[in-house]
């Protein structure tokens, strides 16, 4: 069996890779070949925490010439993950995991990757296909909302997916966006060729944004659309629960297209939509699946004026299917270390 830690995993597998595995994901999922159950949760009331278990099937799939893709292997797995946020106080992911790959034909146990880097990496690429997808071509300012582990990939997303001039950081806690922009302005924002700025407010990060990632495990919307420029594209990536309410119901109102990772994990587990539902600010019809997107069964932006709206909440699809290219791109560098069971 193939161990990767992170600092394998980022050795053999880049921003771009994980956008393109993404993609291939959620066409799987929009196909309806990818066998993913939603999501079991344990709630651990005793320590405020939750497990979580993720498992799936992702059957090989043929590229065309028409879509540039090439043919893929099948992947099957299992992810375990848990949610603590005491564990920030402790120096430790508020989300750690484990992701395990099973030989698709035997399953047989094949690789173990560090989990808590693969749900950032896939979770982010999320965020980067969707703005791929539907921001505009013109897009030169970037807004991040919410500092916490899984901003740094976040914030490759946006600039991998768009060539942004400039980031904007807000978080709820004083020095956290600050923080995180010194952090990554050599690495990332000299790499991308942009400058990034730390902002004390959610509105100063907002204005003007072309597009906006918001990953925060807020139960209160953020931002306000009034705050928000014709044409802005927005990734709703934190809230993940019927109480969670990232972002504003009126959002998804004033949306010409409301695009989801999943419509099964969408109005299964996200309070956002579930309630924009109920209150008819969106119809069933208003909802459509960003590999519906990708694949051409329906349409993205049409117009430059256009709000749009990407929610992801996480399907076990874009695990599988990022953990197996990673194993593959692993395997072919003599990446990683091989074990015994």
């Amino acid at each position: 069996m193939l161990i990767l830690s992170e600092r394998d995993m980022r050795a053999c597998f880049s921003m771009a890779d994980a956008i393109d595995a993404a993609d291939e994901a959620f066409r799987a999922v929009s196909k309806q070949v990818a066998v993913v159950p939603l999501r079991t949760v344990a709630e651990l009331s005793d320590v405020s925490g939750q497990l979580i278990s993720m498992p799936g099937y992702v059957p090989a799939q043929k590229g065309t010439a028409e879509d540039g893709k090439t043919d893929t292997d099948a992947a099957l797995g299992v992810k375990v993950l848990g949610f603590f946020e005491s564990n920030r106080a402790r120096g430790l992911p508020t989300i750690p995991a484990t992701m395990l790959l099973l030989d698709p034909t035997t399953g047989v146990a094949s690789a173990l990757l560090n989990g808590t880097y693969l749900t950032q990496l896939r979770t982010a690429a999320a965020s980067g296909i969707a703005t791929k997808l539907l921001a505009r071509e013109d897009a030169r300012i970037g807004a991040l909302i919410g500092a916490g582990g899984q901003a740094a990939c976040q914030l490759e997303a946006l600039l991998a997916a768009r060539d942004l001039e400039e980031v904007r950081v807000a978080d709820a806690r004083p020095g956290a966006a600050a923080a995180l922009v010194d952090a990554l302005q050599e690495s990332l924002g000299e790499t991308y060729g942009a400058t990034l700025v730390a902002c004390d407010s959610v509105k100063a990060c907002v204005e003007n944004a072309d597009v906006i990632t918001a990953v925060t495990t807020a139960v209160d919307p953020v931002l306000e659309v009034d705050w928000l420029k014709p044409g802005v594209h927005v990734n709703g990536v934190g809230s993940y629960t019927p109480e969670m309410h990232e972002l504003p119901g009126a959002l998804f109102a004033d949306a010409a297209v409301c695009a989801l990772d999943s419509r099964d994990a969408v109005l299964s587990e996200d309070g956002e939509i579930i309630d924009a539902l109920e209150q008819g600010l969106l119809a069933p019809d208003d909802l459509c699946e960003i590999g519906e997107i990708s694949l051409g069964y329906t349409k993205g932006r049409t117009s430059a004026s256009e709000i749009t709206v990407f929610k992801t909440v996480g399907v076990a699809a874009e695990d599988l299917v990022t953990a197996a290219r990673i194993v593959a791109a692993a395997q072919a560098q003599g990446i990683g270390v091989e074990v015994e069971m």
